[in-house]
């Protein structure tokens, strides 16, 4: 419980660093697309005043969150006793996807402060993945826009057509296409 909160509260102060504020009621009675929004309302998705701190502020409660994660699955993972009567219990058939699950946190970890490196065949990758998010939690990216994918003909964000599948550097080694296989689009670039 402890990681949802603390998850919630560095969502709310990522939320909070960045525009994300737009006429919503103007929006849905014009009925907007996506991309009427996003050209409407320039400082949409750009770093505010003050953002950097809320930035610090969401890293710390998301290294927490992650932290509150790890030491949950631990704590399930050294049970002896019997599980019949526990809420949560990792079972044989999941064991796989609790390490991979756990082998991620500990990676995001890594990556808000220095550069964690993802492993090609835990996470079922094409190759080895590096992810740095030190940049964008110290407030170095200040505007998101620049990553927003392509629009389709409906207005619609296009998850298949991402500008820069690197993010700006901070997933330096992605591709197009592992970023498609990743996002399960069957996209050509």
């Amino acid at each position: 419980m402890r990681a949802a909160l603390n998850a919630a509260a560095a969502a709310t102060h990522a939320a909070a660093a960045y525009g994300v504020d737009f006429d919503l009621v103007s929006a849905v009675n014009n009925r907007a697309t996506p991309h009427d929004v996003f050209l409407a309302n320039p400082s949409l998705l750009t770093l505010l005043p003050g953002g950097r701190t809320e930035l610090g502020l969401a890293r710390t409660r998301l290294d927490a969150a992650l932290a509150d994660l790890v030491a949950a699955i631990d704590s399930i993972e050294r049970e002896t006793d019997s599980q019949a009567d526990d809420l949560l219990v990792i079972g044989p058939k999941d064991q796989d996807a609790i390490t991979r699950l756990r082998l991620g946190a500990v990676n995001v970890r890594t990556a808000l402060t220095g550069v964690a490196t993802f492993a090609k065949a835990p996470f079922r990758l094409l190759r080895d993945q590096r992810l740095s998010l030190g940049p964008v939690f110290d407030g170095d990216v200040p505007d998101l826009r620049i990553f927003v994918p392509a629009f389709d003909a409906l207005g619609n964000p296009n998850l298949g057509r991402f500008p820069d599948p690197t993010f700006g550097g901070v997933a330096p080694d992605m591709t197009h296409a592992e970023l498609a296989r990743l996002l399960n689009k069957d996209c050509r670039f």
